[in-house]
């Protein structure tokens, strides 16, 4: 009896086994050959496979059939720019139920558009995360139910995608730019392969003058043919002759050459055109706060054009978030005719840090908000292919280097997308400025933004955060968060005073140029020269508002009973403390300043002392928490975090101020000492940054 009952129980299992279990046929019809579509099957399969489907070759043997239909051959474009349209990148997916087997048909009129709506069946349909390019949530679909649905997914844009600016020292910059990197070309691939998945066609980077082109070329040009095999277009950042971080430049000056322009700008072109790049992105200024003239501008720009014609590359400039009247000329702005050129080319608009197209304020590059590029953008958008181009972090010493996890990014962002989708911009393209501290969030939100995913569901700042922490409780307490940092760090602007600062704000003369938002004095000024009415305005607006912040956030924290659940958990509320401990700490050293001036004036010695120690003991509880989360990294510290030989100008990595909270020390060294030249405790080779030293 038993016998014939374990015997009954192994015939059940397999019975279930076969019944329940997720087995997959891509019937990919006449795309047999497709290698873009070949790649993200096999990717695809990988995944599946991970997430414990299992993948067949016979059609009799699966119960779930993925079948793809191409509407329309796409070869009749000329270009992969060209093809790269709202409606080729649309897809329609439908799921239907036979004889007990699923169906998912995805339709397209292009094989990339295939490719997006495999992957967006992925993400919205089974569960997968494609949150950060080395880490992706993985569902268990060993026995997976799917619901029966029709969709038609349409981008907001034309071409949509990231530049990772290589200026400075990111997760990829070596990889991207020495071809001698260990697994460089592997981890470049990785983030084209997030790319994909995340429904994006575009990918830029900056070329600098530090790459050995002999050697750089072969590597960089298989890396981008692989983006080619995968649907994406690549752009190349450079520059005409921009000194400044050893931007690529298709000239040099004498003495540095002793070639003529012309000349070295044709052997460049020919050297770089070995790679099948897509995009030029070509600035045209020495800086971004110096002027051009218009006519010289024109007529390098049709020098480049006519000679980059025959490759049938795209070429872009950019307008600056600077205002004409800002640049270090002065020079008013001045209507010039408009020329062939203008509609030639592309043209990237560009803002920084955190700030809307919207805003009613934004105290960066001496603006008063950023109506010049709103009405530039509406303009452009009439004549030629005009492309939003915001941040998702600016490094520096504004967010991610102190570090600060600026959840107003999210709101501003979102915003932005929603708003440049109504005007019909052509492409939106990202500036990103490394991934951890939960800056991976902002970008994979502006990645799923860009797509009208879920008509049904109003987008929200924090709701892709809610598709990889599914603890209420915690969701809550972010969005709680994201209010109170909305409504203090950036709309009674907080940041003004937490921010680090800047060589520039502490150097004087023309060089003095304004970049993140600033207080109204400088720090210098208040501890020697600030008077008892500016000391009060100081003490209301800032010391007294960071003292609210702070009150209300551990009020926020001490209402919730929070559980470190795994990394991502870990890396939220470790982000969101230590920008909270950002503005204890900035509290103090305020109070250390203002405190020690009303002493000068009244000729007193109440002591202020403390105000240092309480500075010092919030840093080294900060400390604890960066090397915890210096544990989570998803790059070794060595590369990001640490001192090291680097193409950039910069010999560390991105991270590195973060590791010993460098920018917190150095204000509290500067106020016990009353030290402000640009030079103490400096960590920047300020004259390799401005070009002017090798």
């Amino acid at each position: 009896m038993k016998k014939q009952q374990y015997i009954l129980f192994l015939l059940m299992m397999c019975c279930a086994s076969f019944v329940f279990s997720t087995t997959i046929y891509f019937d990919k019809g006449a795309l047999q050959n497709s290698k873009l579509l070949n790649y993200t099957i096999q990717d695809v399969s990988t995944l599946l496979q991970q997430s414990k489907a299992l993948i067949t070759d016979k059609e009799t043997d699966a119960n779930w059939k993925i079948v793809f239909q191409l509407d329309q051959d796409v070869n009749s474009y000329k270009t992969l720019y060209d093809a790269n349209t709202k409606a080729t990148q649309q897809f329609t997916i439908q799921s239907s139920k036979e004889n007990n087997v699923c169906i998912i048909v995805i339709t397209s009129q292009s094989e990339k558009g295939l490719s997006n709506g495999l992957y967006y069946f992925l993400q919205n349909k089974l569960g997968f995360q494609f949150y950060h390019p080395k880490e992706t949530i993985l569902p268990d679909l060993s026995n997976y139910v799917l619901d029966t649905f029709t969709e038609t997914i349409t981008p907001r844009f034309d071409k949509i995608g990231f530049h990772i600016h290589a200026m400075h020292p990111l997760e990829i910059t070596e990889a991207l730019l020495n071809e001698n990197t260990p697994n460089g070309a592997a981890e470049v691939k990785t983030y084209i392969d997030w790319l994909c998945r995340n429904g994006q066609n575009y990918f830029e980077f900056n070329l600098l003058r530090s790459i050995k082109l002999e050697t750089w070329i072969p590597y960089m040009k298989s890396i981008v043919d692989y983006a080619h095999e995968r649907g994406v277009i690549c752009g190349a950042d450079m520059s005409f002759h921009m000194i400044q971080q050893r931007a690529f430049q298709l000239y040099k000056k004498f003495p540095k050459s002793f070639r003529k322009k012309e000349t070295q700008i044709l052997s460049n072109i020919s050297q770089l055109m070995q790679i099948n790049w897509d995009v030029w992105n070509v600035e045209f200024a020495t800086t971004e706060f110096t002027h051009k003239d218009e006519d010289k501008l024109h007529e390098q720009q049709k020098f480049l054009f006519d000679n980059l014609e025959k490759y049938k590359v795209k070429l872009t400039s950019r307008k600056h978030v600077v205002k004409d009247e800002n640049l270090m000329s002065g020079e008013k702005s001045k209507k010039t005719k408009r020329t062939d050129m203008d509609s030639a080319y592309a043209l990237f608009v560009h803002t920084v840090m955190f700030y809307g197209l919207q805003d009613s304020s934004t105290p960066v590059y001496r603006n008063k908000d950023f109506s010049h590029l709103r009405n530039l953008l509406i303009e452009s958008n009439q004549y030629r292919d005009t492309w939003y181009f915001p941040e998702s972090a600016y490094w520096i010493t504004f967010d991610n280097s102190v570090p600060m996890f600026l959840t107003p990014y999210l709101d501003a962002r979102l915003q932005d997308i929603l708003y440049c989708d109504s005007l019909g911009i052509d492409g939106h393209l990202t500036f990103s400025s490394g991934w951890e501290w939960n800056h991976w969030l902002i970008d994979w939100s502006i990645a799923r933004w860009c797509w009208n995913e879920n008509k049904e569901t109003e987008p929200h700042p924090l709701q892709f955060l809610e598709a990889v922490i599914k603890d209420a409780a915690i969701i809550d307490y972010a969005e709680k968060a994201n209010r109170l940092q909305q409504s203090f760090i950036k709309d009674k602007q907080l940041i003004k005073v937490l921010t680090a600062q800047t060589i520039t704000d502490e150097i004087g003369g023309k060089l003095n140029l304004e970049f993140h938002p600033r207080p109204e004095f400088a720090y210098k000024y208040i501890l020697n020269k600030a008077t008892k009415s500016e000391l009060e305005f100081l003490q209301n607006k800032y010391v007294s508002e960071l003292d609210s912040f702070i009150q209300q956030y551990n009020q926020l924290k001490s209402a919730y009973s929070l559980v470190k659940s795994n990394e991502l958990v870990d890396e939220l509320l470790l982000s969101l403390d230590v920008t909270a401990l950002r503005a204890e700490h900035r509290k103090n050293t305020l109070s250390y300043l203002i405190g020690s001036r009303i002493n000068s004036i009244n000729k007193t010695n109440i002591s202020v002392q403390h105000f240092l120690d309480a500075a010092k003991s919030i840093r080294e509880s900060a400390l604890t928490l960066v090397k915890q989360q210096e544990n989570n990294y998803r790059y070794a510290l060595s590369s990001i975090a640490a001192e090291k030989k680097s193409k950039t100008v910069y010999d560390f990595g991105y991270l590195y101020t973060v590791s010993d909270l460098h920018f917190w020390e150095r204000e509290e060294l500067q106020a016990k000492n009353n030290k402000w030249k640009f030079w103490y405790q400096n960590i920047w080779d300020v004259l390799k940054i401005i070009g002017v030293k090798k």
